[in-house]
């Protein structure tokens, strides 16, 4: 049996922390015991490891009880591997762990790059400094896409360390599904003749929630059937700020705000297309799982996006609206048979090349690697 003690910054629902739910899930229970450390506060993550049987404890950082919670720990564990996850764990769970055990350190990044303008000062400051260390704390660091290897080997980091595993997507759960589809269409007040554009991101500049407004608007007097369909936490009806943006926009009565849905398989059904209008990105979560329920997408060529996308959707440059809006309302345009088909094409690849299945073992295989160095 190999121990692996996973140490993330914090369990609210993100890529990594989604990422990490579903690895835990999904490894060999026979020959892996998963143990998961935030070092802030449990989140609505926290409860669904629980579900899966896996110990999760939280360290209330930057409480200085947190820190020595930390140092307790990791000098207690009888884990066989140190997993870290994102910039402030790598720091700070490396250190710690490379100066109390002779265990195995693997790092994980989650993110290509950090945007002029985007991330706050701590935070490139950790990541600068995780690039100084980074010859001498981890054994191996995950990135789930090329470019984000490139851009911090770039950055400083040792490029000798890096494992390229993507992240996974459960079929299962994510699938077409033509009741539920009817369903939330029916629910949502949205008739078989609307193309409802899905936008499913938490509000955060990097994310262009502007930028993909005014990509729609661009086309609004063109494909008058637009409708949109934004989830994700602090896209709600409270956001007085995106209200108003939308309402500028001329897209107020075409949106539709739902804010974070644990339940998003059922929305993904109801779309007819996937738009991402990010700035920067690695591998986008959102994307994969749309593919994967057979919706097709718009995309822009951030991170690994124009390779995982292929010919089940558009790729366009990153903060360009007027191509967005181009890419829209060339889908909009499609024949819906020719919609369907990109979809089915998306969905073979995820099954082929990134299901869930498939990444748990790579995981699991670089495990065993590093336990055996």
């Amino acid at each position: 049996m190999i121990r692996v003690l996973h140490i993330i910054t914090g369990l609210s629902v993100g890529g990594a922390e989604t990422m990490l739910a579903k690895l835990i899930g999904a490894m060999n229970k026979d020959h892996f015991e998963n143990e998961v450390v935030s070092l802030t506060d449990f989140g609505p993550i926290a409860e669904r490891m629980r579900d899966t049987g896996v110990n999760v404890s939280a360290l209330h950082i930057p409480r200085l009880a947190g820190i020595s919670g930390l140092v307790g720990k990791i000098r207690s564990t009888r884990a066989d591997i140190v997993q870290t996850w994102m910039y402030h764990a790598d720091l700070l769970g490396g250190i710690v762990a490379r100066m109390l055990t002779d265990r195995p350190v693997i790092w994980n990044i989650r993110n290509n790059e950090l945007p002029a303008g985007a991330g706050s000062l701590p935070t490139r400051f950790t990541m600068r400094a995780c690039a100084l260390l980074s010859d001498r704390v981890p054994t191996r660091i995950v990135t789930n896409s090329n470019m984000a290897r490139d851009v911090h080997v770039r950055e400083g980091y040792r490029d000798t360390k890096f494992r390229i595993i993507p992240n996974g997507f459960d079929t299962r759960r994510f699938s077409p599904d033509s009741e539920q589809r009817a369903s939330i269409r029916k629910q949502l007040g949205i008739s078989d003749n609307d193309f409802l554009v899905g936008f499913f991101a938490r509000l955060d500049p990097v994310k262009n929630h502007t930028g993909f407004i005014d990509s729609c608007a661009s086309i609004l007097t063109e494909v008058p059937q637009l409708r949109i369909l934004m989830c994700g936490r602090g896209v709600d009806e409270k956001n007085v700020l995106l209200l108003r943006q939308l309402e500028a926009a001329g897209l107020r009565s075409h949106a539709i705000l739902l804010g974070e849905q644990p339940d998003m398989p059922r929305y993904y059904a109801a779309i007819d297309t996937l738009c991402l209008a990010s700035k920067s990105e690695a591998f986008p979560n959102v994307v994969g799982e749309a593919m994967a329920c057979g919706i097709p997408c718009v995309v822009t060529d951030v991170g690994d996006c124009h390779d995982i996308v292929g010919e089940a959707g558009l790729v366009v440059p990153a903060e360009n609206e007027i191509a967005l809006g181009a890419a829209l309302k060339a889908l909009a345009a499609m024949p819906v048979e020719q919609r369907q088909a990109m979809g089915r094409f998306g969905r073979e690849r995820i099954a082929s090349v990134y299901s869930l299945d498939q990444i748990a073992r790579q995981y699991e295989r670089l495990y065993d690697s590093v336990v055996n160095i």
